[in-house]
């Protein structure tokens, strides 16, 4: 099976995998957005609000995908979000702090 298909598969989307863009909802496009950025195995993962728009389940297996894909690849994932419960899960937390960055 192709790499692309696996990562839709691991995001719950391989039922979409013939359709076009337009035909899925926003959040499928943030998660298939989210698997192209790992199909080539970055060393950086760079996630802007990765779970912005998903319902609470389907975040936490987005955020458990960069996971698994940053110990899989020895890769970083850099993650910017509001949500507080997202960055407790996260190794390390800063703080944009009127401009500058602070640990939390």
């Amino acid at each position: 099976m192709k790499k692309s298909a696996v990562l839709l598969k691991q995001f719950g989307l391989e039922h979409r995998l013939n359709h076009r863009p337009a035909e899925l909802s926003g959040g499928e496009r943030q998660r298939v957005a989210i698997a192209r950025a790992m199909v080539t195995n970055p060393k950086a993962i760079l996630a802007d609000e990765p779970t912005g728009n998903l319902d609470q389940d389907t975040a936490d297996q987005v955020f458990e995908s960069l996971i698994h894909s940053k110990a899989a690849n020895k890769s970083a994932v850099i993650i910017v979000t509001h949500s507080m419960e997202l960055a407790r899960k996260c190794s390390k937390v800063l703080r944009l702090e009127k401009g500058e960055l602070k640990p939390e």
